[in-house]
């Protein structure tokens, strides 16, 4: 069994390995490369396509970070797809990879 999780962090993959495949033991964030033989195109699509989203939404050429009110009323329905859409794609590998945890 292999643990992974679907997860964001600037300038970061959105997919991230269990240390020692040990989820209490930490996360090691992977390069989407590395799974290109083992993750199906679909799989690596949709995690592309959810990590550019992340990133638009926290950055743009009119905003960044620093610059958000302190209640993103217009981003919620975004960041509630965008958990939508992790937990899709977490079931589809654990569907393609019986010995794959997504997390």
């Amino acid at each position: 069994m292999e643990y992974l999780k679907i997860d964001m962090d600037h300038c970061s993959s959105p997919l991230w390995r269990a240390k020692d495949n040990n989820p209490d033991s930490g996360w090691i964030n992977v390069d989407l490369s590395e799974y290109d033989e083992i993750l199906s195109p679909y799989i690596l699509h949709a995690l592309s396509v959810y990590q550019d989203t992340w990133e638009t939404l926290g950055w743009s050429n009119y905003m960044g970070p620093e610059d958000f009110p302190t209640e993103r009323i217009l981003e919620v329905d975004l960041i509630n797809a965008l958990n939508k859409m992790k937990e899709k794609i977490a079931k589809q590998i654990e569907i393609e990879h019986e010995n794959f945890y997504v997390l």
